[in-house]
This record gives structure tokens, sequence and C-alpha cells, in this order.
């Protein structure tokens, strides 16, 4: 490492500290607008599969630009309005 580099370690921030300035990073423990990321976790999938339902138009979200936003309520609510598969042996 060179001389006077910062180290990634330098530029973190405690996400659990509040926080009085605008843009700083602050812990939200149940966000209303998600991250792909986020929806996989929620409906416990691939962040893949997230991507290409959101694409397709088969999962609510918003498009900014080349990013993907998604409402945690749109999300629910659209759960709650999907009709669960039959189950079939041996699949």
């Amino acid at each position: 490492m060179k001389t006077g580099a910062h180290s990634i370690a330098n530029h973190t921030h405690d996400l659990s500290a509040p926080s009085a300035g605008f843009g700083e990073p602050q812990e939200i423990s149940d966000p209303e607008v998600l991250v792909a990321p986020e929806v996989a976790r929620l409906l416990r999938m691939n962040v893949k599969t997230v991507y290409e339902l959101a694409r397709a138009g088969d999962l609510p979200c918003w498009r900014l630009g080349r990013h993907f936003r998604f409402s945690r309520r749109a999300i629910v609510a659209h759960l709650g309005q999907c009709k669960a598969a039959p189950y079939r042996e041996g699949k």
C-alpha cells in the first residue's frame, strides 16, 4: 500500500448512530423503499430472479435509470394477490 493512501476503513460510517446531516447513512429497521438484494431476502429467492421478475413486469417496481427500486407495501400486496401453485408429487 502506498504511503498516504486511504484505506476503506477511513470512509465507513456507523449505520447505527443517529445522523444529523442530510444524506448521511442511517439504520432503518424496516425501510419502505427496497433494493433488489433486500427484496430477494424478503422473498427468499435469488437476486437474479428478482431482477428477471422486475424486468418482465411480474414484480412491482420503479426504474430509476438502470436501477430498480421496490415498495415493501407493493411487494407484500402483490404476494397477497398471487395464487399458490398446486403441489405436484415428484416436482
